[in-house]
């Protein structure tokens, strides 16, 4: 069968017919994005003197990709208050540089699905309902973002048997129910269905939420659970509350995050709880914007514990019981403060600095969203962080 192209204009020509021809039916397309990055002058002190697995410490200068993104999405309109949904939205590198296991088309919130006066039924990749709660972080998608300590990690676009210590996830093979919104009020269910099956186990995962947005008060409560994720007869499960209300220029923020995990280690199965929470604050500043936020790990607790001595007495970890960047033991947590300006030219364009100082405790193991990778084991190592850069909305 002999195949042939239309000369571009002819292309063009036709695609905008088409297109004409849809909206004339009752749909709507939007083109959306985000472009956002930033140059960073990125500081990784040295590992602590007791940990086994040594780091020297190096500045470097780079420049970084904030979470930018570009999408479209629609609707159709099918009469008695139904309306068909689509997006597909697809991550934009402005560094140039593609992470390792990423695909950059389609693999951000994409979904098609119903809206109906009972709400939105939609399969796709998404964000879980616990993930979009964490998101009201000041730092979303920069090296800053408070979501990686509060979450144990953030994982982009996984499955149920990739990043399974975190609670920050944008999830595949997702089935999700939205509530209209009543009165301010939302509740949300994402299901992620048990086609990772492992030898030993099929996970899935089931997230919910409960958020409030009502004139200067916003509540919110999102409970998550990761079934088998850890092994045969496993439960991790995470709590994450939210609240914040506005004074004037003022706004005030607090999250509460608590994890518990469950790993079967040879014929045991062992548990590792953590709680995390975070303080922020924002203050309007005629176009300008101040921000602050504290985020803190406390040290876990528990049976499942990866620090151990060697014969001279240095700590080290045996990767295999760390969950994410957490474990349980002494001195094992850390603390993190962010302070951001950022400068509105329009309201699409802004100009945004920020200064970031991450703080491991001497067993303590967590690193900074999208920061420098440490040597697995290197402990206590603590970063700062100097950027000037640029966001514009489209």
């Amino acid at each position: 069968m002999r195949s042939f192209r239309l000369p571009p204009s002819l292309a063009a020509a036709a695609l905008c017919a088409a297109s004409t021809s849809a909206l004339a039916q009752g749909s709507d397309l939007t083109l959306y994005g985000y472009l956002n990055n930033a140059v960073e002058s990125y500081h990784k002190g040295a590992a602590a003197s007791s940990s086994a697995v040594g780091l020297p410490s190096a500045t470097t200068s780079r420049l970084t990709n904030y979470g930018s993104f570009f999408g479209t999405r629609g609707s159709e309109d099918l009469g008695g208050g139904m309306k068909a949904l689509f997006q597909v939205e697809s991550y934009v590198f402005l560094d140039g540089v593609t992470p390792p296991g990423f695909n950059a088309f389609a693999s951000r919130n994409t979904r098609v699905g119903l809206e109906t006066p009972y709400g939105t039924v939609f399969g796709g990749v998404w964000d879980t309902p616990v993930r979009m709660l964490l998101a009201r972080d000041l730092f979303p998608g920069s090296t800053p973002d408070g979501g990686q300590i509060l979450g144990n990690g953030v994982a982009n676009t996984v499955s149920n048997v990739q990043a399974p210590g975190s609670f920050a996830r944008r999830q595949v093979n997702t089935l999700a129910y939205w509530s209209p919104s009543m009165n301010g009020l939302r509740l949300m269910a994402h299901y992620s269905f048990g086609e990772d099956a492992t030898p030993t186990a099929r996970p899935r995962l089931l997230s919910t939420s409960a958020v409030y947005d009502g004139g200067p008060l916003s509540l919110g409560a999102a409970f998550e659970t990761h079934g088998r994720y850890g092994g045969a007869g496993t439960q991790d499960r995470a709590w994450v509350l939210y609240g914040a209300y506005t004074f004037g220029n003022l706004k005030l923020g607090a999250y509460v995050v608590d994890m518990h995990y469950e790993r079967v280690i040879g014929s045991d199965t062992l548990d590792l709880d953590v709680r995390n929470w975070q303080l922020q604050a924002t203050y309007r500043l005629g176009k300008g914007l101040l921000k602050a936020a504290y985020t803190r790990a406390d040290n876990g607790s528990g049976s499942l514990s990866a620090l151990g001595t060697d014969t001279n007495g240095q700590v080290t970890v045996d990767a295999s019981r760390m969950v994410g960047q957490a474990t349980a033991g002494p001195d094992t947590g850390a603390s993190q403060l962010a302070l951001g300006y950022e400068y509105g030219f329009s309201k699409r364009t802004a100009w945004h600095t920020n200064l970031l100082f991450h703080r491991n405790e001497r067993n303590g193991a967590y690193t900074p969203f999208a920061g420098v990778p440490s040597p697995t084991g290197a402990l206590g190592v603590r970063t700062r962080l100097l950027s000037v850069g640029l966001r514009h909305v489209f």
